[in-house]
């Protein structure tokens, strides 16, 4: 168990699978290694782990499991699942990219300030 690490990029893509909360940051580094993962989010003081691991699930790699239903079993059907390989996610993540594309025109290069 890895509570915090500087290089948390390197350990989600070494990874052959992740078990977290859904933090943000953490389900950005996973969806962008594709590295398969549990999200076992935690649903006080706020629902926002919650929301984003059920929002994501059905698009992604990403499982979600109330603390709850977590037992060893689930567990090592996931570690089975994810020893299979990354998934391929249907989700767009070159979001400055799709937008820049989907904008008319080449874009202009910044003017100068006046009296610079």
């Amino acid at each position: 168990m890895i509570e915090f690490s500087d290089n948390m990029r390197q350990l989600v893509a070494s990874s052959v699978g992740v078990v977290s909360m859904a933090g943000y940051n953490t389900v950005v580094e996973e969806l962008a290694s594709g590295t398969p993962s549990m999200l076992v989010p935690r649903t006080t003081p706020r629902l926002e782990q919650d929301i984003r691991a059920r929002r994501l699930g059905p698009h992604t790699n990403l499982e979600r499991c109330p603390l709850g239903r977590l037992t060893p079993a689930r567990l090592a059907a996931f570690v089975e699942r994810a020893s299979r390989g990354r998934v391929v996610s249907e989700l767009d993540l070159g979001g400055v990219e799709r937008v820049a594309s989907l904008l008319p025109g080449t874009p202009a290069e910044p003017k100068e300030p006046a009296g610079v």
